[in-house]
């Protein structure tokens, strides 16, 4: 792990029964006066025990070991966001990534986890010792993890840690304040997206657990943990398609339909949802609602172009080459300089029988930077 490069790694958000994606998330401070949610709760399903302050919290041990390098006069020299980077540098050398998502201590006592859980012991040690931080998302290209019809996409996040002279607040940073990412490794192809809120994150640390059951078909489970991110943080587009699909498996599809419809009319929808809400609209023969849906989509601004990638290979892969051309064409918008985006567009000009401008996206992709 090094200054610029963080101890973070990838995060699982749940996509559509048959699309992949990442999350555009609102602005937490929205002056916009919401309807209230549709009911999204199943009777007679237990809370599950785990609490906000259990992610974070370490052992006795734990603090120990953290505390005597903190406060070692060998260190003394180091601003306290250094001395937190250069113990988790030091004394994490063996950290590994995984695809779990686990607590603070257990994520330390197993030297294991995704990005999720890298935040999360960062967090945990910067709250034990006053340095503030904020959590930021990255879009890079996603990994993905299939089980029967179910698609899962990894998203990425880092930790940033600040120079204890600046103000901070949860959701924003001067890009002229001190501080130094902490993640697991830096891609040529990252692109820094908007900070998330404390909230949020600890939302996406439940939906995280979420879609983990749900790949294992514990629908409870997933449920429990999915109800979990709702409660914190309810208008989260991404923890409403999360929860809607787990519902609409369960067998309360009125609800799921209903939770769709909340956010496309009231919220800055994502992909994901409008994707999986379209599918639904499909499957119960509602055109009219689908290509309203489709319609949307279209006009959507999510500035990530590997959304737009995964979405034009879904409608690639469905011999759909108009849609997938026009969501490639979205993808090149956003991010011109990866050839990702003109090999995509060759390939379905291609399939157009645009052989001549399939070649040119071609060339162009062998001249693109990265």
């Amino acid at each position: 792990m090094q200054n610029s490069t963080s101890l973070l790694g990838l995060t699982l958000i749940l996509l559509t029964l048959a699309i992949s994606g990442c999350s555009t998330n609102p602005s937490p401070h929205t002056s916009i006066v919401l309807p209230p949610l549709p009911n999204y709760e199943v009777q007679g399903v237990p809370s599950i025990d785990l609490s906000q302050k259990d992610i974070y919290r370490l052992t006795s041990s734990q603090k120990r070991s953290f505390l005597k390098f903190y406060n070692d006069y060998k260190n003394k020299e180091l601003e306290p966001h250094q001395r937190l980077a250069k113990y988790l540098t030091t004394y994490m050398q063996t950290f590994d990534y995984s695809g779990q998502t686990l607590t603070a201590s257990q994520a330390i006592e197993n030297m294991t986890g995704d990005c999720v859980s890298l935040a999360v012991v960062t967090s945990a040690y910067a709250q034990l010792v006053g340095i503030k931080y904020l959590h930021r998302k990255v879009n890079r290209a996603p990994i993905y993890m299939r089980n029967d019809n179910i698609i899962v996409t990894a998203q990425h996040i880092r930790t940033l840690l600040f120079k204890a002279m600046y103000n901070t607040n949860d959701i924003t940073a001067n890009v002229w304040t001190e501080y130094i990412n902490i993640d697991y490794y830096k891609a040529d192809t990252d692109i820094p997206a908007e900070p998330i809120t404390y909230q949020e994150f600890d939302a996406l640390f439940f939906a995280n657990l979420a879609a983990s059951h749900l790949m294992n078909n514990d629908l409870i489970s997933a449920y429990q943990h999915s109800k979990k991110a709702m409660d914190i943080a309810p208008h989260q587009p991404e923890n409403i398609n999360l929860h809607a699909i787990i519902l609409k498996r369960l067998g309360y599809k009125e609800i799921a339909m209903a939770l769709f419809d909340y956010g496309y009319q009231n919220l800055t929808a994502s992909i994901n949802l409008l994707t999986n809400y379209k599918n639904l609209a499909q499957s119960q023969n509602d055109a009219v609602l689908a290509t309203e849906i489709e319609q949307r989509l279209l006009t959507l601004k999510d500035a990530n172009p590997y959304q737009w990638l995964t979405l034009g290979y879904e409608e690639y892969d469905q011999e759909r080459f108009t849609r997938a051309y026009n969501y490639f064409e979205k993808a090149k918008n956003k991010a011109p300089y990866l050839d990702d985006v003109y090999i995509a567009l060759a390939k379905a000009s291609y399939s157009l029988g645009k052989h001549g401008a399939a070649k040119n996206y071609l060339l162009l992709a062998l001249d693109a930077p990265i």
